[in-house]
């Protein structure tokens, strides 16, 4: 491993540095201090003993970097540096990098396995990453945009991002369930904003790039299967990552960070508005709600975590994995509930909050502070702060919104740590008001008890405001603190299509709105009526409209909507998530419910297409050098024929019943 030498005037600016870098993902990497005088001790200077002596300390096979304040400090490294490379043939590099951001990057790096060469230039990178979370053009000094690599026949890749919103969490979570699956070490740099490189492994570090449409990646691999990973994200990659190419939505100007992301005036210190009071935000949810204020009672996480007892570190160690565990059991029911209201798309929104329960930006921080004596709910409080922070720190307004789902993911775990996961209190039916919406909040709202959603933060791009739409519930959010002070029981008008919240409207006001939202109702009843008349162009010609499903409820939910039949049934859902493949009984029972929910239109089943982006737990289907183009799809059922004739009689089966 490389070792690093911290030298600089201050002998507590040195240690300071160190214990930071160490704080910050360096637990096992050697680093020493060497700054001030030795005589007299602790003084201002550089001592060209007492750097000898630190290098000495960090020595090891893979060399060292030293990292320099100024003036003398690198004099001084320098003579150090060739009596040690001469007494001990041990290479040291001298870095020109930032002195406390380039220690801070370079220990990840060398705590990853990094070699000198790659943990010296993630040092000299450190700056750029800043001046790109800053907003701040590159200039003189900055690094330079990677160099182009050879392709995926080597050890480099490029990758084209065309999605419209950028690298946001799903894709992202795409690129590391593939990067998860080869044993090779992969890092992504955004050559087009300089951030990077970044682990592919983690959802965090990939979605803190600030990857945006029109970017290109440079993927980086190396180990046994560095090749086929990188061919696996050169695929990833021409399929859109998963997610829809469009054209770049406008791009917001760079807006300037705080010192305190999190800060917001208090809202106690908002004035309540006025009867007849128009309160604007964002339009987030169509539609037209009436009906009284309802607050959402924000949880105090902060005293449950200071009240709680602390055991020792392996205690603590095992109560945080049983919380994490039993988060992931509420974000899977979560997904679930989502999915059978609202489609698997919105539900995708829950395997990004899966991957943060496994993303090693949250749980080493959170493991380290355990180990060092503090309690399992502090240490975990602690990581996801510092992890949504560096979201809230970009410039991109889209993944700043991302904060929230970590803070969402991080909540589930506090909650499950302090005994209240699964808590939920009655709520009386009306327009919801809350600061902001986790979407495990969005996840359980009940269109029968919630009428509309008034948030003070967030945007119409965040994923609690994807799912409210996907509920039908009218939103909007952005209103400010202000509407914070609307007490319990306040009438409201909510215009999800304005983007206006009006507080206690006046009579004849109120009543204009009552006729707008009935004619809206009006509308969508005719609509609906009308749905499952033949779809025909105005020359005649009748397009058949086939739906596209996953589920029974699925299915059940395009016949209301007016669908023909089935075009494509993807029945990967039945095999996925699951240790043994579905039997031929479970089969025919499935598509059976489905067929029957058509009532006699068609149905086009497709067999199981699963491996690459859609691994079977229960099947070994081994290393491809391109998994997306390899064994899946037909490909597969030829290779395991007991998969597809076992399906293939279910399939059959169903012409006996629905002839």
């Amino acid at each position: 491993m490389v070792g690093i030498v911290i030298v600089s005037h201050s002998a507590a600016l040195a240690r300071a540095v160190v214990e930071l870098a160490g704080q910050m993902g360096g637990g096992e990497v050697p680093i020493e201090a060497a700054g001030g005088m030795s005589e007299p001790e602790g003084a201002i200077g550089t001592d060209l003993e007492l750097v000898r002596a630190a290098i000495d300390r960090a020595a090891g096979p893979d060399g060292v970097l030293v990292l320099m304040d100024l003036g003398s400090a690198v004099m001084t490294a320098e003579m150090a540096a060739e009596i040690v490379g001469a007494e001990h043939d041990v290479r040291v590099v001298l870095s020109d990098a930032p002195l406390v951001e380039g220690a801070v990057a370079a220990v990840a790096r060398a705590g990853a396995g990094a070699g000198l060469d790659e943990v010296a230039q993630e040092a000299r990178s450190a700056l750029g990453m800043k001046r790109g979370q800053l907003g701040i053009e590159e200039g003189a000094g900055a690094p330079a945009a990677p160099e182009p690599g050879p392709g995926p026949e080597g050890d480099e890749a490029r990758l084209p991002v065309r999605i419209a919103l950028g690298l946001h969490a799903r894709p992202a979570a795409r690129v590391v369930e593939v990067a998860g699956r080869f044993d090779a070490r992969i890092t992504l740099t955004d050559e087009t904003n300089g951030r990077g490189p970044a682990d592919a492994r983690s959802l965090t570090a990939l979605v803190t790039l600030g990857v945006r449409h029109g970017d290109t990646l440079v993927a980086r691999a190396d180990g046994p299967q560095a090749t086929e990973a990188l061919a696996a994200l050169v695929a990833l990659a021409g399929e859109g990552f998963g997610d829809v190419e469009a054209p770049a939505p406008p791009r917001a100007p760079s807006a300037p960070v705080a010192a305190d992301p999190e800060a917001r005036p208090a809202p106690e210190a908002v004035a309540a508005p006025a009867a007849g009071d128009v309160l604007e935000g964002v339009a987030a949810g169509a539609g037209i709600a009436i009906g009284p204020a309802r607050p959402l009672l924000a949880s105090a996480p902060e005293q449950a975590i200071a009240d709680e007892p602390t055991g020792d570190p392996a205690a603590e160690r095992a109560r945080l994995d049983a919380a994490l565990a039993a988060a992931r059991e509420d974000v899977v029911a979560a997904r679930e509930r989502i999915a059978e209201r609202a489609g698997e798309s919105e539900a995708a929104i829950f395997d990004a909050h899966l991957l943060l329960l496994e993303d090693r930006v949250l749980l080493d921080p959170a493991g380290e502070a355990v180990a060092g004596g503090q309690g399992a709910a502090a240490a975990w409080a602690a990581a996801v702060s510092d992890a949504a922070a560096s979201y809230r720190a970009l410039d991109d307004a889209y993944l700043r919104e991302r904060a929230a789902d970590v803070e969402d993911v991080g909540g589930r775990v506090l909650r499950a740590l302090t005994g209240t996961l699964g808590e939920e209190a009655p709520r009386a039916r009306g327009i919801l008001i809350a600061a902001d919406l986790a979407p495990s909040d969005a996840a359980a709202l009940d269109p029968e008890q919630v009428d509309g959603l008034a948030i003070a933060h967030g945007g119409a791009t965040s994923h609690a405001a994807i799912l409210a739409r996907a509920l039908g519930i009218p939103s909007v959010v952005g209103l400010g603190d202000a509407v914070l002070a609307i007490a319990d029981g306040t009438p409201l008008v909510l215009d999800g299509e304005a983007g206006t919240v009006e507080v206690d409207p006046a009579a004849p006001q109120l009543a204009d709105r009552e006729r707008a939202r009935a004619a809206i109702q009006e509308r969508r009843r005719r609509a609906r009526e009308h749905a499952r008349e033949p779809a025909r162009t105005r020359d005649g010609a009748t397009i058949e409209v086939g739906a596209n499903v996953g589920a029974v409820h699925e299915a059940v939910a395009a016949i209301e909507l007016g669908a023909d039949g089935v075009g494509l049934l993807r029945t990967e859902f039945l095999f996925l998530d699951r240790d043994t493949a579905p039997t031929e009984s479970e089969q025919r029972e499935v598509y059976g419910q489905i067929a029957a929910a058509l009532g006699g239109r068609p149905l086009i089943v497709r067999t199981l297409d699963a491996g690459a982006d859609k691994p079977l737990r229960f099947l070994d289907q081994g290393r491809e050098d391109n998994p997306f183009l390899g064994l899946r799809g037909i490909r597969l059922g030829l290779a395991r024929p007991e998969l597809l004739r076992t399906q293939l009689r279910a399939i059959v089966a169903l012409g006996g019943r629905f002839p």
